[in-house]
């Protein structure tokens, strides 16, 4: 009696797929908000959040991270340390004075042009050094620019809406 081959070929096909590994290539870049959703950044789209300067390498890549993660929860596709070819781009600078955090990041729209500025300063705990910041300060920092910049970054009414919040907030 001979054996049917296609159940066996499904069987081989289908424990292929559970490998973890992807079975295609995406183009430019995948970015994920929250597990089983995803984004695609086009070559043309999306914005890329360099690490600030003036700040340590951690430092520095934390904050472009906390950034890319706050702009990611607007719903606006970004990703921290990578250049896009096309889209915005957030280049920023950071430093430590007084035992305050100040970041000053700054939004070029796809042609090069300053969008705009944002500054944000908090206060660090007693004694706490640069590669030991809090990830709950940084996170909060990044929320404030975020929420700045996306008026700047959403189109149409989602642009209008994220500018009534912005104004209205403290």
């Amino acid at each position: 009696m001979k054996r049917p081959r296609i159940p066996v070929l499904f069987a081989c096909l289908a424990l292929a797929a559970c490998t973890g590994e992807p079975t295609h290539r995406l183009p430019y870049g995948v970015m994920t908000k929250e597990p089983g959703l995803l984004g695609v950044i086009t070559n043309q789209s999306g914005v890329e959040v360099m690490p600030p300067e003036g700040a340590g390498g951690a430092l520095a890549t934390a904050l472009s991270e906390a950034l890319a993660a706050a702009l990611r929860d607007q719903d606006i596709a970004a990703l921290a340390g990578q250049e896009l070819n096309g889209g915005h781009r957030i280049s920023g600078k950071a430093r430590i004075q007084d035992n305050v955090l100040v970041t000053v990041w700054k939004l070029h729209d796809a042609g090069g042009a300053l969008a705009a500025q944002f500054e944000t300063r908090e206060a660090l705990p007693a004694g706490a050094r640069e590669d030991a910041i809090p990830a709950s300060i940084l996170q909060a920092m990044a929320g404030h620019t975020a929420a700045a910049f996306a008026p700047h970054l959403l189109p149409g009414e989602a642009h209008s809406a994220a500018l009534r919040v912005h104004s209205a907030a403290p």
